[in-house]
């Protein structure tokens, strides 16, 4: 991380926290202390924000890890901007954002499979699904396929608010 911020300037760097979701077999003993530790280490630099990823309902956590809330648990440990990830959908990012520990919510799967997310979020307009069997497989399918919001839509829509 110092590495990172002396070439480019902290303003420009951050870094994502996964603390409680693991990654294939990579389970650590104690998370909660590591993630701490970390953290704690982390304050003592100068660069832009956190990422706290959430734990995902597609990779179950050991049971052994804790079944905190990772915003709850690390965010006011974090002297850098938060930003929540995994999971958000508007109503739910919008009732994290108000707890006060978030400044921001980052969208992953939800602004894949809906390139237009703000505009949908905007008119309250119905989302794709993303299709999971397609992600992460090297092709264009899942990626860049999925359907913009009509622009007749959009017009009705603005209509009905004026």
């Amino acid at each position: 991380m110092q590495a990172l911020i002396s070439a480019v300037g902290g303003d420009k760097v951050g870094i994502k926290l996964s603390a409680f979701h693991p990654y294939g077999d990579m389970v650590l003993d104690d998370p909660a202390a590591t993630y701490t530790y970390l953290i704690e280490q982390l304050n003592g630099l100068d660069f832009a924000y956190v990422e706290l990823m959430k734990r995902s309902p597609y990779f179950p956590s050991p049971s052994h890890y804790p079944v905190d809330d990772e915003l709850e648990y690390f965010g006011n440990k974090i002297r850098q901007t938060v930003i929540a990830n995994a999971g958000y959908d508007k109503s739910n990012a919008e009732a994290e954002l108000e707890k006060g520990i978030a400044k921001m919510v980052s969208f992953g799967t939800l602004f894949l499979s809906n390139p237009d997310l703000p505009k949908r979020f905007e008119l309250n307009a119905e989302l794709n699904q993303p299709d999971r069997a397609t992600m992460f497989g090297g092709g264009e399918e899942g990626y860049i396929d999925y359907p913009f919001l009509n622009e007749k839509f959009i017009a009705t829509v603005a209509a009905k608010g004026d």
